[in-house]
């Protein structure tokens, strides 16, 4: 029962790695110019769209960007694609 345990254990470990893991794709897609809406104020920052892999199709769709207002003293870091020799891979934006 315990090596059961420890095996299940394991398994979900390496389960949730897997999962983390950036997905690669062999070119970049194209990108789509977005739309963006008048700003709310002169406090809020664009937020660029990100990239989001979609495991079924096996490819990136670009999701749309938005106005935010940004937490004090932090600013907003543009995601970007990186690649490697696996190949092309999204780094989402994130707030520093």
């Amino acid at each position: 029962m315990k090596s059961f345990l420890y095996s299940a254990v394991l398994i979900m470990f390496i389960a949730t790695l897997h999962s983390c893991s950036p997905a690669y794709v062999s070119s970049q897609p194209s990108y789509s110019e977005e739309i963006r809406p008048m700003s709310p104020s002169n406090s809020h920052v664009w937020v660029g769209g990100n990239w989001i892999y979609n495991r079924q199709t096996h490819n990136y769709n670009q999701n749309n960007g938005y106005w935010a207002l940004p937490n004090r003293g932090k600013t907003y870091q543009q995601g970007r694609w990186n690649n490697n020799q696996k190949g092309y891979y999204w780094s989402p934006g994130k707030w520093r």
